[in-house]
């Protein structure tokens, strides 16, 4: 350093008006105000990346989705499923407003919908697994809470879990999900079910079961679900009319989750949880089994909870029982 700053001394030289040290110093400060300003750039453009999530109301039709990046849980003792999953919280500011930035910080994006009534605001969270998961639902519900968020008949809770476009699994999802769809739909509000945004599937598909389980490609599902064999445009963008049943497999293939919409609006921690963990089993329970086995499933309340853990399965109970009208609404149409 001293051999440097005596040669540029002797030699005359002048950095920014300065010579010997003081210009070597006024280099370096130039030097690290350049990294700095670089540092927060890169810092910016990375938030603004990760606020992303999903899926987002906002968001135009696009045939490129960007990814957000996943939070990884180092514990599942509250949530023992590894499965990534996203959630969309829609609800009404009734009070305190909860500002962008601070959603960021809970790990959520909030983004407008233009679906909600005055005020409805919807709040997007990063997909994440295990207690990681959970821990962001309890944070932001008891926020919406404190600042007196509440729910109208406009809202709804969406969420979104991770699902690898493989025709087995997705064979095994449609069959269940559309055999068990009305056992789905005594959980919730009569509400629900006349919803345009929430439609059950064989009001929307066509095709029967035994059509689903013969499927020997994805490429044949594809073109059946899509009802053309020029199905990659209507594959490529957002806004397909399929995207409003109430389990979403345009999300699937439009951007590899499985979207299920049903719920109706809440800021419940609980319910959310519950929600989540009732259709994680779903995705654990078909794993272990065949098309042909999830074919063969009788359509009952008894077969029907026994893929459920013991807690879950007095929750369902009570949901059943909370929405009950007549005995006779249990009873579940065969769709063989």
């Amino acid at each position: 350093m001293t051999n440097v700053t005596e040669e540029l001394a002797s030699e005359g030289i002048s950095i920014f008006g300065f010579t010997g040290v003081e210009g070597l110093l006024a280099t370096l400060g130039v030097i690290f105000v350049v990294f700095l300003a670089i540092y927060w750039v890169k810092k910016a453009v990375d938030a603004e990346r990760d606020s992303s999530s999903y899926s987002s109301s906002s968001e135009g039709s696009s045939n490129r989705i960007s990814k957000p990046r996943k939070l990884y849980s180092q514990t599942f003792n509250k949530n023992k499923f590894k499965n990534f999953c996203g959630v969309e919280i829609e609800c009404v500011e009734d009070g305190d407003n909860l500002y962008h930035k601070d959603a960021a910080k809970l790990n959520f994006k909030k983004v407008d919908d233009g679906s909600l009534s005055e005020y409805g605001q919807e709040f997007v969270s990063k997909p994440a697994n295990g207690d990681r998961l959970f821990n962001m639902i309890d944070k932001i519900c008891k926020v919406l809470n404190k600042k007196e968020y509440t729910i109208d008949k406009t809202c709804g809770l969406h969420i979104h879990i991770e699902t690898p476009q493989e025709l087995e699994l997705i064979k095994k999802l449609y069959l269940f999900y559309t055999k068990y769809e009305d056992l789905f739909f005594k959980m919730l509000p009569s509400s629900r079910q006349k919803l345009e945004y929430c439609e059950k599937i064989k009001k929307t598909d066509k095709f029967s079961l035994k059509d689903v389980k013969d499927i020997t490609s994805l490429n044949e599902f594809k073109k059946k679900y899509y009802e053309t064999n020029y199905y990659k445009d209507r594959m490529g963008g957002k806004y397909y009319k399929k995207r409003y049943c109430w389990v979403n497999f345009h999300s699937l293939f439009y951007r590899g989750t499985l979207e299920v919409r049903s719920h109706s609006g809440t800021i419940n921690s609980d319910k959310i949880k519950n929600w989540i963990t009732i259709n994680l089993s779903v995705m654990d329970f078909i794993n272990n089994k065949s098309v042909d086995e999830i074919y063969d499933l009788q359509v009952t309340k008894k077969e029907f909870m026994k893929i459920f853990p013991k807690d879950i399965k007095k929750y369902v109970e009570n949901r059943w029982g909370k929405f009950k009208k007549t005995e006779e609404e249990y009873k579940c149409a065969k769709y063989k």
